[in-house]
């Protein structure tokens, strides 16, 4: 199943970032409209999580949707977000038009511009935020995974229960 590849993905890249998985699964929701394949969403999300550490913006969760919007933007030739979230000068911007990139070498050249180091997530991912935000990602799986048996019976019994209800009506 291609879903459960995408998802398996997107919670591997998650662990690998100072990035929770629901902020890793939720940018994914949003590229993926904009991807039109698996790996270019995943390239997307990949992307949005280097250029996200150059945002001006407080907090793992704005810095990616900065990103995130910046992108989109620009992928529709609207860089306005990226000039005022990135700090990216105007003339700049002017000479990525004039290359006339598309797609995921557009974001490409929009994280050489910030001047973000591509291998910047390695390193926060071992940091103290990265490795907490992978073990409470971690601790959110195994807990879902112990919970889904009761949510199962739960959900049974609220069904006969609301059976029961419609056919007393």
């Amino acid at each position: 199943n291609l879903a459960s590849v995408a998802l398996e993905k997107l919670r591997k890249y998650a662990d690998v970032t100072p990035y929770s998985t629901q902020e890793i699964l939720a940018l994914g929701a949003a590229f993926a409209r904009t991807g039109k394949t698996i790996e270019n969403t995943i390239g997307l999300v990949e992307r949005a999580g280097v250029l996200a550490t150059a945002s001006q913006s407080q907090g793992q969760s704005q810095k990616l949707a900065d990103a995130q919007r910046a992108i989109i933007e620009a992928l529709g030739g609207d860089f306005q977000s990226f000039i005022e979230r990135f700090d990216v000068g105007r003339d700049k911007i002017e000479a990525l038009k004039e290359l006339k990139l598309k797609g995921l070498e557009l974001v490409d050249a929009m994280i050489k511009i910030a001047q973000v180091d591509p291998q910047i997530l390695e390193r926060l991912g071992k940091s103290f935020e990265g490795l907490s935000s992978t073990a409470v990602s971690s601790f959110e799986s195994i807990r879902a995974a112990f919970a889904k048996p009761f949510y199962d019976e739960a959900l049974l019994g609220l069904k006969a229960f609301t059976d029961a209800m419609l056919a007393n009506q």
